[in-house]
């Protein structure tokens, strides 16, 4: 697909351009383009690179951080809203038989119990700076501006995301994420289990211990849930998940718990690293988490109304600044019980 220069890019290329041109003259940091003039097909070239280094920094191959990985992400909230609400569900009530005589007056009644939850939403943002030197050079040569400082910008806003969604911002109101929202039984609380923490400890890890402790888990979720929630994933540090993957059963079958947990368990699928589960708990001897997830958007999403947007380039001085904003709320949980933590395990 042809790229076509924006008029915000012909715009700041053309007052780029004059900036060069009234200092080309008097420029005694860039010795080899001292008293050249930027021309109208110069102005154009820089104009057009201004347009393909933003588009290279959206269609570059991106490596996702491990929370964005982890749960599903929403981008249809408004983005200039300054707070959205949902509703945290809890379904009670079941159909029972009823006399073919009767007149309906027994039918059992259906419930639906929800706690309204309100989150405000943040602008976050980060920029780059192009000189005036480094404008000249592309337009000249004819060769694209450096992407790196774009693609850098880009990860940084990532990165701020995939923490504020794994551990949230105390400084912003967020006060849980996808890693560390409080566990119990109570409404908005996300249920536990508790690992036998010394099978999980490189000296004593037992295999068979292990998988009971995760089946254990597993049992428990679809009770709590009278199985409506049947988890597809498993997260765990990664360190956790590679003990799962080096220890080995003994009886005969050359399965690691890995293997055997993800052949009988019956649901999950896929197993993750999400180190941010590290220590989620505080710092000690056993208090980091693994995580069951029963993924879908239904049932809990990291919400980020406004992703990394690229603002039209600005001239800063004798040079072109590129801002990048973008709106994040952090991680929602609308089904409490889709989810369901394995605690009191070994921080290393």
């Amino acid at each position: 697909m042809k790229i076509k220069p924006s008029d915000e890019s012909l715009r700041a290329a053309r007052r780029l351009s004059e900036i060069a041109n009234r200092t080309a003259e008097d420029d005694e940091t860039d010795r080899d383009y001292r008293n050249r003039r930027l021309d109208a097909d110069e102005t154009a070239m820089l104009a057009l690179q201004l347009e393909q280094l933003r588009a290279r920094v959206y269609e570059a191959p991106y490596v996702q951080l491990q929370t964005l990985g982890a749960a599903p992400m929403s981008t249809d909230v408004d983005a200039d809203a300054e707070s959205f609400a949902w509703e945290e569900i809890d379904r009670v009530g079941e159909a029972a038989f009823i006399a073919d005589d009767s007149l309906g007056d027994d039918l059992r009644s259906v419930e639906i119990k929800g706690a309204k939850q309100t989150r405000a939403i943040y602008t976050a943002g980060v920029a780059v700076h192009y000189t005036l030197a480094d404008m000249r050079r592309a337009a000249r040569a004819g060769k694209p501006l450096q992407a790196r400082k774009l693609s850098a910008a880009r990860e940084a806003f990532d990165r701020l995301v995939d923490r504020v969604a794994a551990r949230g911002d105390a400084t912003r109101g967020i006060t849980y994420g996808l890693t560390n929202w409080a566990v119990g039984t109570g409404a908005s609380q996300v249920r536990s289990t508790a690992m036998t923490s010394a099978d999980w400890v490189t000296a004593t890890a037992s295999a068979q211990g292990m998988l009971d402790d995760l089946l254990a888990g597993l049992s428990a979720m679809a009770t709590d849930s009278d199985g409506t929630f049947a988890p597809d994933t498993l997260a765990l540090p990664m360190y956790l998940r590679l003990r799962l993957a080096h220890t080995m059963f003994t009886d005969g079958r050359p399965e690691s718990v890995l293997e055997r947990f993800l052949k009988v368990n019956g649901s999950v699928k896929r197993v993750i690293d999400v180190n941010r589960l590290k220590e989620a708990d505080g710092t000690g001897a056993n208090l980091s988490r693994g995580l069951f997830l029963a993924t879908s958007a239904q049932n809990f999403e990291i919400v980020v109304p406004q992703p990394f947007t690229l603002r039209p380039p600005q001239e800063v001085g004798l040079g072109v600044r590129i801002m990048a904003i973008g709106r994040i709320a952090g991680f929602v949980i609308y089904q409490p019980l889709s989810m369901r933590y394995l605690t009191a395990l070994p921080n290393a």
